[in-house]
């Protein structure tokens, strides 16, 4: 402790991190309430500070660049007074304000789309195998020591006598940021295990089979677990974390008794813009003696739960049924059977499966498929599960969308008013999966199901209703209205905060110019309702959105609302 007092802490000791934190403590606390004011967000590492925001422009009271020949970073004046105040000095040289259109850099990872390493550190993973390779372990050890680390004081006695630690830390730090899939670092890890003279172990790789099942089975899950009790009507206190999931092959997804709780969402890390609500369903392990054992499996052997995306709950000894019974998704669509959750503002029609039975015929959504063509027959009725349709008005080459259809939502319903032709052209906007049914099929069950027949006649009128107030949108309100409008209605028939659209493809369906969506949608992006990305919109502030949106939006919303869900997508449970 006289050495940290007095000369400063070794560069990497045990101390550093808890004597960091406790000399920054009172800045991260002023800083951090300082960036939420502006919108951003506080890291830091030791002593580096992050600073970063998902609006399209960094708050220019925390920093901007001059309008000089030379754009030079300026500090802002309130930062400036922050840092000073906790008596830290900024170092200039270092300090830097980087866009997405440029190397976003810190504490040595890149961040832009995915994390990743620079190339130089790779590089120099790659010169010091060859040295090794070519050279021999201790000619390339000399080297090392002599030409690119000639501040040998600094080194540690194990650093100067062991190269090959150097090397296998540079790989394990790589391999926890690529991972072993990725090609760079696999093919790094397996030419060290090739090399001659090693005098640790080899990195055990598993094959690239079992990495891409590994991969494609595993997701994430977003925990909200209540931790304490709703006083006076108040919101309920709450902990968010995270978790991950497994998927198996005929049973669903499994994960561990703590990664639950009452609110939960699931992703797959390779598309983290769709993401779906879940629930539990079933219990195993030492909660569940008295459940059946699934595939001839001890009950030992999966501990966790497995989550229904129907919205229904299954009761502790009912495994034997979860496959068959709880319909994870049809086994068709099994990729890896995502179906979203209904809520309130998203209940519309479902398949009625019980009453047709093997008639329902299950087909995939790609995107760009035209379900159903203007003033042709209609063939088939659809009932969609996944993805979202935009249903169209064509007429002398252009194309106006008036309304989309999403999950539990019907396609090509309009037969029940006695057309036989089409009246919009339909087209799948978001990839899924849907159920479909020839017309003469559906008359025959409606005559035998009244309910069915009532609860279509429902969602129609809803579906007109959208229709029409669609158009009388485009003549009334302002383009920031419909927009917002747009893009609540959207999120309500994926139910997913999330839409992959672009701004042309929002010019188009609404009739409105490029530059006006974009720059509306700058404006939102400012004031911290979404989030753009490449060919992806994030609602992050819903209820705001909402009220940017016209009263087009609610009327559309009651509408369906009203429409009332008699169907069931499940099987009766015995």
């Amino acid at each position: 402790m006289r050495r940290a007092f007095r000369g400063g802490c070794h560069r990497g000791g045990a101390l550093s991190p808890v004597l960091s934190n406790m000399v920054a403590d009172r800045l991260d606390g002023e800083l951090s309430r300082l960036c939420r004011k502006f919108r951003c967000r506080y890291t830091r590492y030791a002593d580096d500070i992050t600073i970063s925001t998902g609006a399209s422009k960094f708050p220019r009271a925390l920093a901007h660049l001059d309008d000089g020949e030379k754009p030079t970073l300026i500090i802002g004046d309130v930062l400036r007074a922050v840092i000073e105040s906790n008596d830290f000095k900024l170092n200039e040289t270092k300090s830097r304000l980087s866009g997405r259109g440029n190397r976003q850099e810190v504490t040595g990872l890149i961040v832009n789309e995915k994390l990743n390493v620079p190339r130089t550190f790779v590089r120099q993973i790659r010169a010091m195998m060859h040295a090794w390779e070519k050279f021999g372990r201790v000619a390339a050890e000399a080297e090392h020591l002599t030409k690119w680390r000639k501040s040998e004081g600094r080194l540690s006695k194990h650093d100067r006598d062991d190269f090959e630690h150097t090397l296998r830390g540079k790989l394990e730090f790589l391999k926890s940021v690529q991972g072993e899939i990725e090609p760079v670092c696999r093919k790094l890890l397996l030419r060290f295990n090739e090399l001659p003279d090693r005098r640790t172990g080899s990195f055990r790789l598993l094959p690239i089979s079992a990495i891409e099942l590994l991969r494609a089975s595993t997701y994430c899950l977003e925990i909200t677990k209540y931790v304490g009790p709703v006083i006076d009507g108040s919101a309920p206190v709450c902990e968010h974390f995270t978790g991950t999931a497994f998927f198996l092959k005929d049973v669903g997804l499994v994960t561990c008794e703590h990664c639950t709780g009452e609110e939960m969402q699931i992703y797959h890390p390779d598309r983290k813009h769709l993401k779906y609500r879940v629930c539990l369903v079933a219990r195993l392990g030492i909660a569940a003696q008295n459940s059946q054992v699934l595939d001839g499996a001890s009950r030992a052997d999966v501990v966790g739960y497995l989550v229904d995306f129907s919205g229904e709950r299954l009761g502790v000894g009912q495994t034997e049924d979860v496959v068959d019974a709880v319909g994870l998704a049809p086994r068709h669509c099994l990729r890896p059977g995502i179906v979203p959750v209904a809520t309130e503002r998203n209940s519309r029609v479902v398949p009625p499966r019980p009453a047709i039975g093997e008639r329902l015929e299950p087909i995939v959504l790609n995107e760009r498929m035209v379900l159903q063509e203007p003033k042709r027959h209609v063939e088939h009725v659809y009932f969609i599960e996944t993805g979202l349709v935009s249903l169209r008005v064509v007429a002398g080459g252009t194309m106006l969308e008036t309304a989309v259809i999403g999950y539990r939502g019907v396609v090509g319903a309009s037969f029940l008013w006695g057309g036989h032709l089409s009246t919009h052209q339909s087209v799948v906007l978001f990839p899924g999966n849907a159920y479909r049914i020839p017309v003469d099929e559906l008359r025959r069950v409606i005559k035998e199901r009244p309910e069915i027949r009532k609860n279509l006649f429902e969602y129609v009128q809803a579906l007109t209703f959208q229709c029409v107030q669609t158009g009388l949108c485009g003549v009334r309100h302002d383009r920031e209205q419909r927009l917002a409008s747009w893009l609540c209605l959207a999120c309500d028939a994926v139910d997913a905060p999330v839409l992959p659209v672009t701004h042309d493809y929002l010019s188009s369906v609404l009739g409105l110019r490029r530059a006006g969506v974009t720059e509306t949608l700058i404006r939102f992006e400012e004031r911290g309702l979404i989030r753009k990305m490449r060919g992806v919109l994030q609602i992050d502030e819903r209820e705001h959105l909402e009220q940017k949106a016209c009263c087009c939006y609610k009327l559309v919303s009651s509408a369906y609302a009203s429409s009332q869900s008699a169907i069931s997508v499940k099987e009766p449970v015995s």
